[in-house]
């Protein structure tokens, strides 16, 4: 009996480090799109560095911050509420903070500010570019419309790449 449960311990153990891994390679897939995002949007206003703030991702912060380190025209912001966003040219949305999508789509309404979320359906809502798999590939909507009331510019290369709605 005792053999049975240690048994069944290890193999929880090994699932959670194996699903831990797994998120942690999909953060990195996630910050390396939404880093470069910057380079195929337009700011009117552009100011440098721009500013990536994430909300609710530990995981792709530390990755953003990881592939940023080194660029001088990005900085990562970790956003601890959301009068935080207003501070950043990108905001990304990670899921454990969706509850707050509305609010934080409302506060920064006519902003350049680009709003990326994890939630798929939230680009249909109003999100700039959400992220969604497709099989196994890691894909992202984007909403012309939004980004375009965000007075954000996007570069054809972008849309070519992107499922537009």
């Amino acid at each position: 009996m005792k053999n049975k449960i240690v048994i069944i311990l290890i193999l929880m153990a090994a699932l959670s480090w194996l699903t831990r891994s797994a998120y942690a390679q999909d953060a990195k897939y996630y910050a390396l799109f939404v880093a470069k995002f910057s380079d195929y949007i337009e700011w009117p206003n552009a100011k440098t560095p721009i500013v990536i703030g994430v909300y609710g991702n530990q995981e792709i912060t530390l990755a953003l911050e990881g592939f940023t380190s080194k660029k001088q025209n990005i900085q990562i912001a970790r956003i601890n509420s959301i009068h935080d966003v207003n501070k950043c040219q990108i905001v990304f949305l990670g899921d454990s903070k969706k509850g707050e999508f509305e609010s934080i789509r409302a506060s920064i309404d006519r902003k350049e500010i680009l709003l990326v979320t994890e939630n798929e359906s939230f680009a249909e809502r109003g999100a700039s570019i959400s992220f969604y798999l497709d099989g196994t590939k890691l894909r992202f909507r984007l909403n012309k419309q939004a980004i375009e009331t965000q007075n954000l510019k996007v570069s054809g290369s972008l849309l070519s790449l992107a499922d537009v709605i």
